[in-house]
């Protein structure tokens, strides 16, 4: 079965059998906000063609029961409550099967299996929520890019090489529970730094080309690591000065001259563009950075 079209049919979606496939996320109840979503039985499957997004009150996918959601190139955001992570976690991990994202049960992608370097990646948010969606190595935060945000948070929890345990958002990408050298090479291996989006569909999307040398924003991945760890201290071209008031900050320059700002919620270990965060940012963060010359900000 095929839903083609815009439907605005009340409650969520339950699927007990056979395939059903969604032309759009608008095709599965009002559309990006579409209530819950229950695949008992069968494969429920999102479009590859268009990065969607799903806003949802429950997600249940019965991966011991051999059910299947297939994401396409979509991500979906689940309120809490919604679905548990440890669920959630054995949902994917299911959906992986052998690493090539081919799994008969839980959440998958056909568009991670058809390219490489691409994955099903989760995430736990710091208000209950949880993401999960199409996603590139690298890309921590789902937000559809490989950025400085995701170098800080591959170094941020001091995880590598620690055997303590990690996931996606940490920088986990093969799903070993670790983080090491396998995902320096998987986050290296993409290609997509400052690279723009690499997500389908999205406008001005630029194809990176890996360069043979290390990119130079990888290299910043040691200054921002340090620039964390030592408290109040601001970064400007590589000269720490006294920052004014609590918490790391720090200062970029020129290739990064395009990010507004973000700041860094502990409550999720990671780092997120400010104008996502805006509106919690004085009471969840305990860093702010601007891509300033002449502000760290404050």
């Amino acid at each position: 079965l095929v839903l083609a079209t815009a439907n605005s049919y009340a409650g969520g979606t339950t699927l007990l059998a056979g395939t059903l496939e969604a032309a759009s996320a608008a095709a599965l109840a009002s559309g990006s906000s579409a209530g819950g979503i229950t695949v008992a039985g069968g494969t429920l499957t999102l479009p590859a063609a268009r990065a969607d997004v799903l806003t949802l009150t429950l997600l249940s996918v019965a991966e011991t029961r051999g059910a299947r959601l297939d994401l396409g190139a979509a991500r979906i955001d689940i309120a809490a409550g919604g679905i548990t992570a440890a669920a959630l976690e054995a949902d994917v991990r299911a959906g992986r099967g052998e690493g090539l994202w081919t799994g008969t049960s839980g959440i998958t992608s056909s568009s991670a299996a058809a390219g490489q370097g691409r994955a099903v990646g989760w995430l736990s948010n710091p208000d209950g929520t949880l993401s999960v969606g199409f996603a590139a190595a690298g890309d921590t935060n789902l937000d559809g890019v490989v950025d400085i945000l995701d170098a800080a948070n591959f170094v941020a929890g001091s995880r590598f090489d620690a055997g303590i345990p990690a996931d996606w958002q940490d920088g986990d990408f093969n799903y070993d529970g670790v983080l090491d050298i396998l995902d320096t090479a998987d986050f290296l291996g993409a290609g997509l730094y400052d690279g723009g989006t690499y997500l389908p569909g999205a406008t001005g999307q630029i194809a990176a080309v890996p360069e043979p040398a290390a990119p130079w924003g990888w290299l910043a991945v040691a200054a921002v690591a340090a620039g964390v760890r030592r408290r109040g201290a601001v970064v400007r071209d590589r000269t720490p000065v006294r920052s004014r008031g609590a918490g790391a900050k720090l200062t970029l320059h020129a290739a990064d001259s395009n990010l507004p700002g973000a700041v860094f919620l502990p409550g999720s270990r990671r780092w997120v563009r400010a104008s996502a965060a805006m509106a919690s940012a004085s009471s969840n963060c305990s860093s702010w950075w601007r891509s300033s010359r002449r502000s760290s900000g404050s």
